[in-house]
């Protein structure tokens, strides 16, 4: 089976890039690279067909003629902004006038843009997905390949029925009848619960460190944020990445780099509470959401993650290693009012002065200015 995706942004290295992403590498050189760095080869069993357009009109007579010759498109990207011609949102609600079973991915480098508002206007929320540019290529290709192997599964799982289905018409017996569907509605359920189920990891976690990505994160911590308002509860946040990982990840390679990423997160996630929310911020940067917590408490919390970093140790290429990490904290009080947004401005400054103080520190960001866990 071809697998069509289409990409409509009015910027032609955007689409470039997006055609050289999903295509084959033509070099032995970019095999070996992929295999490396555990980049996922989305070409070897399943051809992609990658066409591009430049503005939504073009992008939906594309969409129309693929569905005429009965070969639609599985996959669509579509970019928020395209002047002079619909925006991101007016291309995918007249797509999905045609094609309702199509995914639809929306790309912007705008902060004002919600996805759960998106989900609203568009009436559509298992098949609608959000990237934010910039975007690293390797998400690209593990997001397409993960997105491809559920659609296979689907496909499989649709003949699987009607070669069921064949076989049971088949049958002499009305007992045997009954008995052949009801075992293949449970396994056929079973199937979809899977698919479901991996459907829903490759939308929410972060697939190096297997915790939640920027995207689901940031959702997670509003609802939180919603409900500590509403209850009139304290909040706070750890915000920290790991000191020097640049020069270390130049010096060791990506995937040392990416060991120390996985370290991270999984020595993080050791003293949280059930209740606490963490997640990759972007590169190195990771953030915790501490609900029902003062900013002093979530200092402490802090501390015991820098602690226990300090004391990690492992060998690479024979040398013995050890790694640290900058955190700023920040809350809010429960009577006031302030967002979510200016909290993590004000954590995102916090852990800068612990890097601009000496770096492997906790720095605390009150309401007025930041001051280090010592004081």
């Amino acid at each position: 089976m071809n697998w069509r995706i289409l990409v409509i942004d009015d910027e032609q290295n955007i689409r470039s890039a997006f055609i050289a992403l999903l295509s084959p590498p033509k070099q032995s050189w970019q095999a070996l690279g992929n295999k490396l760095f555990e980049v996922p080869d989305i070409w070897e069993e399943t051809p992609l067909d990658v066409i591009t357009s430049s503005q939504g009109q073009e992008g939906l007579q594309l969409v129309e003629t693929a569905c005429d010759q009965d070969h639609p498109f599985f996959l669509i990207f579509i970019d928020m902004r395209m002047p002079p011609g619909w925006d991101g949102l007016k291309t995918a609600q007249e797509i999905l006038k045609i094609d309702p079973d199509v995914n639809i991915v929306l790309i912007t480098a705008y902060a004002d843009n919600k996805p759960d508002s998106f989900a609203e206007e568009l009436g559509v929320a298992d098949k609608l997905f959000y990237i934010k540019k910039p975007f690293e290529p390797a998400e690209i290709k593990y997001f397409v390949s993960g997105l491809v192997a559920a659609g296979k599964r689907e496909h499989d799982l649709k003949q699987t029925l009607c070669e069921q289905d064949d076989l049971v018409e088949s049958l002499s017996s009305r007992q045997q009848d009954t008995l052949k569907r009801c075992d293949l509605v449970e396994k056929v359920n079973l199937q979809l619960q899977q698919t479901n189920q991996y459907l829903e990891s490759l939308a929410s976690i972060d697939e190096l460190t297997g915790i939640y990505n920027r995207r689901y994160l940031l959702e997670q911590m509003q609802k939180e944020w919603a409900r500590s308002r509403r209850y009139q509860y304290p909040i706070a946040l750890i915000l920290f990445d790991v000191d020097h990982f640049k020069l270390f990840n130049d010096h060791y390679g990506h995937q040392t780099g990416d060991q120390v990423l996985r370290l991270m997160a999984q020595t993080s996630q050791s003293i949280l509470r059930d209740s606490d929310i963490m997640g990759r911020y972007g590169g190195e940067e990771f953030l915790i959401m501490l609900p029902e917590t003062s900013v002093f408490n979530a200092a402490l919390v802090a501390e015991k993650i820098r602690a226990l970093v300090e004391k990690l140790e492992f060998t690479q290429e024979g040398d013995k290693l050890r790694i640290a990490v900058s955190l700023g904290v920040a809350g809010r009080k429960k009577e006031t009012r302030e967002t979510m947004e200016s909290v993590i401005q004000r954590v995102d400054q916090a852990m800068y002065q612990a890097k601009h103080a000496g770096r492997n520190q906790v720095y605390i960001c009150r309401q007025k200015s930041p001051s280090n866990l010592a004081n």
